[in-house]
């Protein structure tokens, strides 16, 4: 039974979701005296001493002191112990911007685990997670990465962001119209998630009617990207991706037997890249990742950029005063309040053995990466804990680094322009009602529960 435990908690993980420019070539790790392949459970096991001092622990995810102070927890993190091994979830967890970013963009660094880890997850896992474990992009290595991206990735180009960008502006002006001087509105509920949600659908070309449907599936499946993984959401996750899996099956399969339409879903239907098409299960796969990552992400982006915003109001201020801000100020919310504080994906694992910041990560391991301290390190940048929207050089990590780069990172970062140059243009003051909102109670996001404000 404690096996089983241990197991369940990484058990498959499911999400992650743009045109940053890449850093310079990848350093090459410190050479080791043999290095290797991992072949065994290396992942479920506690690391050698070698290379570790005695240190206390100080990283507990499931603590409600990180979970409401994390930023000072990531802080803490950084100065004691940036390559930490977490003895609660059996997993290494890094802290630091370089060598997370250098970490990413290894070639030792893969979402799937060792084949022999793989197979005994594989039969511990429910099957709907199984489906979207090998079949989802978030969850593959190459070759099998670079053609799924390769067939999907022009769907998210910057001529196909403008494209959408023209559906958007009318969902949000229309939106904010109906406001009234000194209306209380909830920016999550009446922006941040309904707007992105609606421009996903339309691109899928399923209906904006059933949305409730898939934000519900959408943070079932979610359930099991947290750390750690109480084994009860396993359950959980696995009847949310089912119910998605039934749902869009459906769809594909009409799609399929008729004509297959020409949005988004119909062009991967009809995708071909020399020869190659997407499978059933990948195109189910796929669309379940941009119905899940495809509103969930910019959900947080645009709560977090108004909160930001307003318990700054110099920086709003700056903003109202010069529009030309617009992009700077969404680049600095993504730093500052990045809403994937986590790389997902259940995590990643290192094939070869490897030296991190002196500490030895045995091939076969686990590791999970917070780019949310990541993106507030000092080392990375100046006055890392300002809030500042004219900040120059800001090479964040809020869309990840390397291959699983964020293929949506264009569409939420053009959402987030929008969303803000009408929200400036329409009003003449924010307020906060909420002093104190509610954040979701997630390690791997960051987003609001609520965010009620009164707008003039």
């Amino acid at each position: 039974m404690n096996r089983l435990l241990k197991l369940s908690k990484v058990c498959v993980a499911i999400i992650e979701m743009s045109l940053l420019p890449e850093p310079d070539a990848l350093r090459p790790p410190p050479p080791l005296d043999s290095p290797h392949i991992g072949v065994g459970l290396k992942g479920f096991e506690a690391p050698s001493s070698e290379g570790m001092d005695a240190v206390p622990v100080l990283f507990d995810p499931a603590s409600r002191v990180f979970r409401q102070e994390r930023y000072a927890t990531y802080e803490r993190m950084r100065k004691a112990d940036p390559v930490h091994w977490c003895e609660s979830i059996n997993a290494w967890v890094l802290f630091g911007h370089r060598t997370i970013a250098d970490f990413l963009r290894s070639s030792n660094t893969h979402v799937q685990a060792p084949d022999p880890l793989q197979e005994l997850m594989d039969s511990l896992t429910p099957e709907p997670l199984r489906v979207f474990q090998h079949h989802m992009l978030l969850f593959l290595d190459a070759p099998d990465h670079p053609r799924m991206r390769g067939l999907v990735q022009k769907a998210f180009s910057p001529k196909a962001v403008e494209v959408i960008r023209d559906a958007f502006n009318p969902k949000v002006v229309g939106t904010m119209e109906r406001w009234r001087p000194g209306q209380v509105v909830d920016v999550i509920d009446e922006v941040a998630l309904p707007l992105p949600m609606a421009t996903i659908c339309e691109l899928l070309g399923v209906p904006f009617v059933d949305h409730h449907l898939f934000r519900t599936w959408g943070f079932d499946v979610n359930r099991v990207i947290d750390i750690p993984l109480p084994i009860e959401t396993v359950a959980i996750a696995a009847e949310g991706a089912g119910n998605m899996i039934a749902y869009l099956a459906k769809v594909v399969d009409g799609r399929a037997r008729s004509d297959p339409g020409d949005d988004l879903l119909g062009a991967l239907i009809s995708a071909e890249v020399e020869g190659d098409r997407l499978s059933r299960d990948e195109l189910i796969a796929t669309a379940a990742l941009l119905l899940i990552a495809g509103h969930d992400t910019t959900v947080s982006l645009l709560g977090n950029m108004v909160h930001s915003l307003l318990t700054h109001a110099d920086q709003l201020q700056l903003v109202r005063a010069d529009r030309t801000l617009i992009p700077g100020t969404v680049e600095e919310v993504l730093r500052f309040e990045s809403p994937l504080q986590m790389a997902t994906g259940g995590g990643r694992y290192v094939r070869a053995s490897v030296l991190l910041e002196g500490k030895q990560i045995d091939a076969g391991a686990r590791v999970f990466v917070m780019l949310g301290s990541a993106n507030r390190d000092p080392a990375a940048f100046e006055n890392a804990e300002r809030f500042d929207i004219s900040r120059t050089g800001n090479r964040h990590m809020a869309f990840g680094k390397g291959m699983h780069f964020c293929l949506g990172a264009g569409l939420a970062r053009m959402e987030a322009h929008v969303a803000l140059g009408e929200l400036l243009d329409r009003t003449e003051s924010i307020e906060l009602v909420d002093e104190a909102p509610q954040w979701r109670d997630f390690v791997p996001l960051r987003q609001l529960e609520h965010l009620h404000v009164r707008v003039t």
